[in-house]
């Protein structure tokens, strides 16, 4: 790694190293070495900050935010539900109980499984609301997340400042 720093500057002049000499003493070559490999490294640190901080945790956000959109999705069976919409609450069905066809025997049968179908489908709509609404919340907090995320960049300098402030005081 030092050897990939050191290449990538050039050598040092007469006048900058005249000066790290009489700061440093007579390891003048050696001080400038280090303090350029000291600063490439703080460049490559910052570079490395926002990269991660504005590419890395983005794409990090946005999987969380799909795994909550896939969990709430799979949770409440938004697609089973509205597919089986009217299908009889949990699966109770009336037959005749005779053979030979008796109207009221017949409209009782028609009856229960009308009722029974009117009972899945309201219940359905509850189950059918409470997962769209997980599924609007989770959309909304990812947007927010997404919006927020590199608005928060702004508070470290504003942090800084009100610290030295309040030790001012």
């Amino acid at each position: 790694m030092v050897m990939w720093l050191w290449k990538s500057q050039t050598l040092p002049n007469s006048e900058e190293l005249d000066s790290f000499t009489s700061s440093c003493g007579d390891v003048g070559l050696f001080c400038f070495v280090i303090r350029r490999l000291f600063d490439k490294i703080k460049a490559y640190m910052i570079g490395l900050f926002f990269e991660w901080y504005f590419f890395e945790i983005p794409g990090k956000i946005k999987k969380i935010w799909g795994n909550y959109l896939w969990f709430f999705g799979r949770y409440f069976a938004i697609g089973d539900l509205a597919r089986e919409f009217f299908a009889p609450w949990k699966g109770m069905t009336f037959a005749r109980e005779k053979r030979n066809f008796e109207i009221g025997d017949a409209l009782g049968a028609w009856g229960g499984n009308l009722f029974s179908r009117l009972i899945g489908a309201v219940m359905r709509t509850f189950f059918l609301a409470a997962g769209i609404a997980a599924e609007a919340a989770a959309l909304v907090a990812g947007v927010a997340a997404f919006i927020i995320w590199p608005l928060l960049f702004l508070l470290i300098p504003f942090s800084l400042i009100l610290g030295i402030m309040l030790l001012a005081v």
